[in-house]
């Protein structure tokens, strides 16, 4: 079974990519890292995964040459063989649910994880999600339970009705009341790019930073890895007199480049 994640940019999907297939690719804080297709084949038990991870998308009319990648794998995908793994993120459901509506209106197969970003959120999803994506959906930290996710897709494939309905809508009394519990919770994220960007930290923590950096060049740290640094060096260049390169390239390599390191 081939399986495409596929989501707003910055929710998480190359956080599970990365999980799933136990690959390393680039993540960031900020969207537009991913900006072309990257599949991995990988098993579980007797089963063989197809594993893409696609450019985030926001709308299916978009014309962004990323973004276009996503949509053409999207309107192109076979329902014998293909599945759609939305991913969203706990905090950002109700930006990412129309794009799900649209992909639903014409596709059947459309597996939902939610990645879980705070504790305290997940008893809520589940209890109230369930009304909105039916079955086949999973709120989960991405980057971990890597068994139970690969579960979760392997399994859901065994419901899946390989059909697809154009007035397909997503019920939004159910999402604003959600939306109401979660604000309730009064959760707050810890931002620390904003902290350090905030002028009356951020000047300060730059003359910090500042000072380290002349601490460890001129302080007695950077004196012993000056010191540590030229005998190393010096017991190099010694060497290199004694081998066969002609004297000019061995004056160039201890007077240029020794030195100037």
């Amino acid at each position: 079974m081939n399986y495409y994640l596929v989501g707003n940019p910055n929710v998480g999907k190359t956080c599970l990519y990365n999980n799933i297939t136990r690959q390393n690719e680039r993540i960031s804080n900020y969207s537009g890292v991913t900006v072309d297709s990257k599949t991995k084949t990988i098993n579980y038990g007797k089963e063989k995964l197809s594993v893409t991870d696609l450019p985030g998308v926001y709308d299916l009319n978009s014309e962004s040459p990323d973004e276009k990648i996503a949509i053409e794998k999207i309107k192109t995908l076979n329902p014998k063989e293909d599945v759609v793994v939305f991913v969203c993120s706990s905090d950002g459901i109700f930006r990412n649910i129309n794009l799900y509506e649209s992909i639903r209106k014409i596709y059947s197969n459309v597996l939902v994880i939610v990645n879980l970003f705070s504790k305290r959120l997940s008893k809520v999803l589940n209890t109230e999600l369930s009304q909105v994506f039916g079955k086949n959906f999973m709120v989960v930290d991405v980057r971990k339970k890597r068994k139970d996710i690969l579960k979760f897709l392997v399994d859901s494939v065994a419901n899946f009705k390989y059909d697809f309905n154009e007035n397909f809508s997503i019920n939004f009394e159910i999402l604003n009341k959600l939306k109401d519990k979660i604000e309730s919770l009064n959760i707050k994220h810890f931002d620390f790019d904003k902290l350090l960007l905030k002028k009356w930290f951020g000047i300060p923590f730059c003359f910090l930073c500042l000072f380290f950096c002349f601490w460890l060049a001129f302080g007695k740290l950077g004196e012993y890895l000056y010191n540590l640094t030229f005998s190393l060096f010096e017991d190099f260049g010694a060497q290199l007199f004694l081998t066969k390169l002609p004297i000019w390239a061995s004056k160039f390599i201890c007077d240029c480049i020794i030195n100037a390191v």
